[in-house]
């Protein structure tokens, strides 16, 4: 009885530490040439969470631009550099989208 109580917890236990881990994974990074001045740095992060894999679309995306342009409202944001990454859970995943750049006038 005791070993099978041993067991138990130890399953449990794994259980549970699978659970709660995670891991990060960096799927691509892009870059645009930079300015030569690049006195004002502006930078917009998105994220996502999907649930059991299902991602129906990326719109989510389509909010860095006006974050980027909040930033830096009578310049243009140049020198963008973009990062995609997910976290990954045992039944999801969080995609995170980041991007920097710098404002010139």
């Amino acid at each position: 009885m005791q070993n099978r109580s041993r067991l138990l917890k130890a399953v449990g236990l794994s259980l549970l530490a699978l659970a709660f881990s995670g891991c990060a994974v960096l799927h691509s990074v892009s870059m645009t040439s930079y300015p030569k001045n690049r006195q004002k740095p502006v930078q917009a992060q998105v994220k996502k969470f999907v649930l059991l894999g299902l991602n129906f679309n990326n719109d989510f995306v389509l909010n860095l631009t006006p974050q980027l342009q909040q930033q830096c409202p009578d310049g243009t944001v140049t020198g963008i550099t973009s990062k995609y990454e997910s976290v990954w859970y045992v039944f999801a995943h969080q995609m995170i989208v980041t991007s920097q750049g710098f404002c010139t006038k």
